[in-house]
Formats: C-alpha cells, structure tokens, sequence
C-alpha cells in the first residue's frame, strides 16, 4: 500500500546547499557568441525503493538530474505528468512545485545541482519543468561514472549531460545572455573587483546613469535588482574561500576587500545567518568533488 505523500519543505532542501561536493565551469558557443555556465554539484546519491513512494516538493530551490535503472514512477509538474522510464535523463528545473511517485522497487541515481549563468541567475527556471534527453550513451556515461566512484569522473559525466540539456536551450539562454550585456561594465567590474569593494554608486557612475535609474534598468533586463546581484555575488565568493581554501578567516577578509576582518564577521553574519567561522566548522569533512 502506497504511503501518504511526503512534504519537502524548502527550509529542508536548502540545507543542500551548505555542503557543495564539486563546482563545474562551462562555456558554450553558438554564432560566435559565448554564454558561461555554472554548475554547482550539491548531492550525488544512489537509491533504491523497496515499497512506493510519493513526495511533494512544494518550493524546489534547485534542479535535479534523474536516471533510473529499474522500474520507474512518474511526476506531476506544471499541471501535466510525465511517466519516468528507466535509461532516460530527466532534468527538474528549480522552483517548479512537483510531485513524484517512485514505483515499488525503482533504483535510481539522483543529483541536485544549482545551474547558473555569469548573472547568477538559474538557467532553468522558465519553460517547460521537466526536461528529457534519450541519449543512452549519455545515461551509459553518468551510470558507469557513479559506479566506478572517481570524483573526476563523475564531475566529467555530470558535465557532459548537464551541457546537453543547456545546449538544447541555447538560443533562449544567449537572447537572455545579449538583454544584460548592457551591463558588461558591472559584470567585468564584479570579475575584477573584490566584492565588499563594489558600490552601486561606483557602478552607476561607471554606467554613466544615476544609482536609482541603474537598479531599475537592472531589475528590468536581468529580475532582480543591483544590489541583490552584489550581495548574491557576494555570498558566494565568501563560500567559495569558506569551503574549498584552508586560508583563515583574515586571509579570506582581504581577499573579499574588507579593510579590517571585524568587518567580514559583521557583514557575512547579516548576510548569511552565522559566522564565517560557523558556516566552516558545520561543513568541515565533507568530500568535494575535484
């Protein structure tokens, strides 16, 4: 007897996102034009259903990659179901409420991943919810790299099957790449410039537009507003130093820009909820792919 549908809070789901396994830098071309591509790999996991189950998932803040082995299930995305079939890729674009229903004795292999583009956007977000991609040599692919269990090899596979999917989206992925090249300036600037160091005052000067007309224009090409892209930009860089460097946490503040480290613990602590020394300590042990 199937049990009652299981809630996945987003409270639950997000704590994915404090123990990344592996980062994937990608960069597609089409008619000379070249979007970059981020792929942060948060779990990797293989499981088997020994009876039926349901879940919801009523606020997904990340996609997930499906590959099953034996038997099946099916979801329910976007008002219409789609029947899981064993040896095809399925991709879950973030933040589509979903239900899925795993049929007695399904094995599948699952992966979460946080795809975004140099803007830090999700590039699958829009359209359709579910994604398919029958390309057994795709499936042979991620399935002997998970076996094997190398951390390149699975950050390889991974890699292969994730470009799939955004290459068959290309053309809506570069005409929403070409609405925010109007903010190349900011965006070289943010590669350039430690990030407690930017300023929408700054940038808007660099732009040649007053602060307010800038957050606007921004809000309008690109979601969401500067200041939300700097603090966004900015919580990731001082992850990324907190997870994958051993450097300590005044090393960290200069490189981040902070003229003092006192001002790293305050403005990450606002930032983030904890201390940098915290958000460390909760993830040290935890294997990184690469």
């Amino acid at each position: 007897m199937t049990q009652p549908p299981n809630t996945i809070p987003r409270e639950l789901e997000v704590q994915d996102f404090r123990s990344p396994l592996g980062r994937i830098q990608l960069n597609l071309s089409r008619n000379g034009d070249v979007s970059a591509f981020t792929f942060d790999i948060l779990r990797c996991q293989y499981v088997i259903h020994h009876a039926a189950r349901q879940f919801i998932h009523p606020a997904p803040p990340f996609c997930r990659l499906f590959l099953f082995f034996k038997a099946g299930g099916r979801i329910v995305m976007d008002g219409r179901q789609t029947e899981f079939v064993p040896g095809t890729l399925y991709l879950l674009g973030d933040e589509h409420p979903f239900q899925t229903t795993y049929d007695q004795g399904s094995e599948l292999l699952y992966i979460h991943v946080c795809a975004t583009d140099h803007t830090l956007r999700s590039i699958f977000t829009g359209g359709q919810g579910v994604r398919t991609l029958d390309y057994p040599e795709m499936s042979t692919l991620l399935s002997r790299a998970y076996r094997n269990g190398g951390a390149l090899e699975i950050q390889s596979a991974v890699t292969a099957v994730l470009g799939r999917f955004a290459a068959a989206e290309l053309p809506q992925l570069q005409e929403r790449h070409l609405l925010s090249r109007h903010f190349l300036p900011i965006f070289e600037a943010a590669g350039k410039t430690p990030p407690a160091q930017l300023r929408v005052e700054e940038l808007a000067a660099t732009m040649r537009m007053t602060p307010s007309a800038l957050s606007k224009s921004f809000r309008r090409r690109t979601g969401m507003t500067l200041k939300e892209y700097l603090t966004r930009l900015y919580l990731k860089r001082a992850g990324e130093l907190l997870l994958y460097s051993n450097a300590p946490t005044k090393e960290i503040a200069v490189t981040l820009g902070h003229p003092d480290p006192h001002y790293f613990y305050d403005t990450f602590k606002r930032l983030a909820g904890c201390t940098p020394t915290a958000y460390r300590t909760r993830h040290r042990g935890y294997a990184l792919l690469g």
